[in-house]
């Protein structure tokens, strides 16, 4: 088949629309779609620094213990204290990214 052989796209079909373009993320991790959320980055960042901040407070927790010879109290101190601030600032952001995805939807007229 040669180049000339083959007609052009009919416009009126709907198969040959052009794709709609994808949103584009941002350096901080928040998408600039049609949402104005957070991207699929984002949400695996705010796992990830989940499971640092339990891994770090673990050992901490556990280097304390041996310092101070006070078996579980320091590693269930950290645990809680990690945990409990890995979630505020997960809580904190995924408000703050529905915050910018309503008031996207807002100024859209959605």
């Amino acid at each position: 088949m040669h180049p000339q052989d083959v007609s052009p796209p009919d416009p009126d079909r709907a198969g040959d629309a052009a794709p709609a373009t994808p949103p584009t993320l941002r350096a901080d991790g928040w998408s600039r779609g049609s949402s104005d959320g957070l991207g699929g980055l984002a949400f695996a960042g705010l796992g990830f620094q989940f499971a640092v901040a339990l891994v770090g407070s673990y050992y901490l927790g556990q280097w304390l213990d041996r310092r101070f010879g006070t078996a579980p109290v320091f590693l269930l101190a950290c645990m809680l204290l990690g945990a409990g601030g890995s979630f505020y600032v997960m809580y904190t952001q995924l408000m703050r990214a529905q915050r910018r995805a309503d008031d996207a939807r807002r100024r859209d007229g959605r």
